[in-house]
Formats: C-alpha cells, sequence, structure tokens
C-alpha cells in the first residue's frame, strides 16, 4: 500500500502528479506494470492499494541513483 500525506502532496505540488498516477494506475493493464486494486482516503493521508513488489517505487529508487535529475 502506498500512502501519502496529504499535506505533503500540496506542499510538495504534486496534486496533479498524483492525480495523473491514480488516473494512469486505473487504467493500465499490463504484465510489466503494477496493478492498483483500489484508492482510499481518510482525513490526513491518501492510500493506493498495490500490489507488492519488492525494492520498492520505481522513482524513489531512481531518484536515489541520480537519473531523475
Amino acid at each position: 500500500m502506498k500512502v501519502l500525506k496529504k499535506t505533503e502532496v500540496v506542499r510538495l505540488k504534486q496534486v496533479e502528479h498524483t492525480n495523473n498516477e491514480k488516473m494512469i494506475l486505473e487504467r493500465v493493464e499490463h504484465p510489466f506494470l503494477i496493478n492498483m486494486w483500489g484508492t482510499f482516503q481518510d482525513v490526513r493521508n491518501l492510500y493506493m492499494v498495490m500490489d507488492y513488489v519488492v525494492g520498492g517505487e520505481l522513482f524513489s529508487v531512481l531518484r536515489k541513483s541520480q537519473v531523475c535529475e
């Protein structure tokens, strides 16, 4: 499950990025991509329920390797 703090999404100006991620993952079915099973939210967080993959989120891995700079 991917958990995003609403305050951080807004502070980092990632609202559009987060909405696009949700829209794309809802529509895409491909064996090389993660399946998203659903989303929900509470007062503080946004939740994306996805298949578990060892190694973490690809964007985070790329950022740590400095490929996304």
